[in-house]
């Protein structure tokens, strides 16, 4: 799998993006995996924002890990806890998939037993208070 930027950031506009609140960087990355992996929509970033458009499901996301030359990767729904406490941050990129409301959900990447998590676009750190839907365990070895 090739990931190709969309066709919408060649011609969207820093205007159209503080419309939709939506940082550069943002736009790029985020049209370029979304349009790569979802077939059934086309999402503009510079148009759609956050939207529906841009959901990404774990197949997808799986998808792209793969790509990148990741194998044996781990998926688990509603981890406790203790299991994402118990993980091996060291040899492994976890991802989590979290809610912000009852539509929106997110993913994150979980960088400590202490569920301290780094999201992409933030500029700083965050702590985990919302339930974990799902993980993706992918080893970096």
């Amino acid at each position: 799998m090739e990931i190709v930027s969309c066709k919408y950031s060649r011609y969207g506009t820093q205007s159209d993006l503080e419309k939709v609140e939506v940082q550069p960087a943002d736009a790029i990355l985020q049209g370029a995996f979304v349009n790569t992996t979802n077939n059934l929509l086309s999402y503009n970033p510079f148009k759609d924002g956050g939207g529906i458009q841009s959901y990404m499901t774990p197949l997808n996301l799986e998808s792209l890990f793969k790509a990148a030359g990741a194998r044996n990767i781990e998926t688990k729904c509603l981890p406790s806890k203790e299991y994402i406490a118990n993980l091996n941050y060291d040899s492994n990129f976890v991802v989590g998939l979290t809610y912000i409301n009852l539509i929106t959900y997110h993913y994150l990447q979980i960088l400590t037993p202490s569920s301290t998590y780094w999201s992409y676009g933030e500029d700083s750190l965050g702590s985990i208070t919302n339930l974990i839907l799902g993980i993706m365990i992918v080893p970096l070895k």
